[in-house]
């Protein structure tokens, strides 16, 4: 059975309990590191990775480059085609083959420079086109000034493919290409995409010391994260236990005072259309301790205080504010209704069965308080411990509304 009852514009599932305040305070530690982990990881991964493409771009593109000023040197300063320079019968190779064994001569097993063809000499297999090398070719004919990137898989390796065109720039490569009875095509003309420099850099290495450094990373950010979580969860809960009542975990005094002011401010700003505040006392609970003892009398407190948190919605604003009273604050507006909240509390406590060492009848006196629009705490809080005086004077086990 619960007595609350809240105005039209009333502010919904307020909660002023101890744990309640210590939820809205702490904030899931497992929680924010997952999310610092994820953001960091990625994050970082992302920028990292980045780097690695964008250096292994920028080597591929400068190994091609040298290869080229290799060839290009070749061809201008070396008369490969003279047959005066011929040593033991042995021809000096063309400049294209002088510049692909160069590059093997230099032991280069991988992510070494290569040049291919549509129109590959007869015998010259090794420089067909790779399906990635043709689609750059025909790109090529497009923009012969672009490049071609690309990642790919090669043999389970993750691997950066990159292409730039290889363009007749030189008459005497024309003129070669163009009569040399083996060669396939003979219409070259200045300035012709004729073939692609392309290679292949693995990245798996990279890639992976890459991600293990993110990785590492993310994992120490989110390991100090936690641990300042958890030093702020440490410190919320024990604000949580100063603002609790040790014996029956309602609010205690320090957190009604925080209570009654911020619903006071509430009212004030018409959060809800009313405010009431309810004193309870125990009845002759000075003659249970004095008879039976304390053990007892904290039973009965605990008890009272059960009664009471069941009676109102979540404990929100039910707490215990010295050895046998307690504070309920309800927003309620109407005199009449909250004089009959305190009549149905006191009714919940006589007809209740206390469940103790001994059979006890416990009962209440409660003092009711309708707060005015201007009116302060304290005065609030007089008006009902005057009416709860009242009741007590009346024989007790009542409700008095003040006046």
């Amino acid at each position: 059975m619960r007595f609350d009852e809240r105005g039209p514009s009333a502010s919904a599932g307020l909660d002023f309990s101890p744990a309640a305040e210590g939820k809205r305070r702490t904030i899931s530690a497992r929680k924010l590191s997952l999310a610092v982990f994820g953001l960091t990881f990625v994050g970082s991964a992302f920028v990292a990775l980045g780097a690695v493409w964008f250096l292994a771009v920028s080597a591929a593109q400068e190994d091609v480059r040298l290869m080229q000023s290799l060839r290009d040197f070749y061809t201008q300063s070396v008369d490969w085609r003279h047959p005066t320079n011929n040593e033991g019968g042995k021809a000096l190779p063309v400049p294209t083959s002088f510049m692909l064994d160069f590059g093997r001569s230099l032991g280069i097993d991988e992510g070494r420079v290569e040049l291919t063809s549509p129109y590959p000499f007869p015998g010259r297999t090794d420089r067909n086109l790779s399906a990635f090398d043709r689609q750059a070719w025909e790109y090529f004919q497009v923009d012969r000034n672009a490049d071609q990137k690309a990642l790919d898989w090669v043999a389970g390796e993750l691997v950066l493919r990159f292409a730039k065109p290889d363009i007749m720039h030189q008459r005497v490569c024309v003129d070669c290409h163009n009569s040399t009875a083996a060669s396939p095509r003979k219409d070259w003309r200045l300035g012709d995409v004729r073939g692609v420099f392309s290679k292949v850099t693995p990245l798996g290495d990279s890639v992976a010391v890459t991600l293990a450094a993110c990785l590492c990373m993310a994992l120490i950010n989110a390991s100090v994260v936690a641990a300042f979580i958890g030093s702020k969860r440490r410190i919320e809960a024990a604000k949580a236990a100063s603002l609790q009542d040790p014996l029956t975990g309602l609010a205690n005094r320090r957190a009604f005072g925080d209570q009654i002011v911020t619903m006071t401010s509430l009212h004030e700003r018409r959060a809800f259309t009313g405010l009431s505040l309810i004193l309870v006392d125990i009845d002759d609970f000075k003659r249970v301790n004095d008879t039976f003892g304390h053990p007892v009398g904290d039973q009965v407190i605990q008890w009272v205080g059960g009664v009471l948190s069941s009676a109102f919605r979540g404990t929100e604003a039910v707490s215990r504010i010295g050895g046998e009273e307690f504070a309920v604050l309800l927003q309620c507006n109407n005199r009449e209704h909250a004089r009959l909240i305190g009549d149905r509390v006191v009714k919940a406590v006589r007809s209740a069965e206390f469940r103790g060492e001994h059979d006890l009848d416990i009962t209440i006196s409660c003092g009711v308080a309708v707060r005015n629009l201007s009116e302060g705490t304290d005065s609030l809080f007089r008006r009902a411990d005057a009416a709860l005086y009242e009741a007590k004077k009346n024989g007790k086990d009542c409700a008095v509304l003040a006046a």
